[in-house]
């Protein structure tokens, strides 16, 4: 077993109609761990089990390295309609 992530992002939307375009957002912004727009996958155990209410799209990204050495600390991102920016 492998430590996949050294931090993580949890991203709510009030609305379930906002995932898709958050996602899309996130995507766009960063990379995955070979420089590729990053693949998401959706987990919506409700599906199976209407008494679940877990739903989540899972992506895994990574900062490159002038973004790492820019953070020197921690990393804050504000997200709205127009994108993802650091704060």
């Amino acid at each position: 077993d492998q430590v996949r992530d050294l931090a993580a992002v949890r991203i709510a939307t009030y609305e379930q109609r906002h995932e898709d375009q958050v996602v899309h957002l996130v995507c766009k912004r960063f990379s995955d761990s070979s420089g590729s727009p990053p693949t998401h996958v959706r987990k919506d155990k409700n599906l199976e089990n209407p008494t679940n209410f877990y739903r989540a799209s899972h992506i895994e990204v990574f900062l490159t390295s002038p973004e790492v050495l820019a953070v020197k600390g921690a990393a804050v991102f504000q997200v709205n309609a127009g994108g993802i920016a650091p704060v």
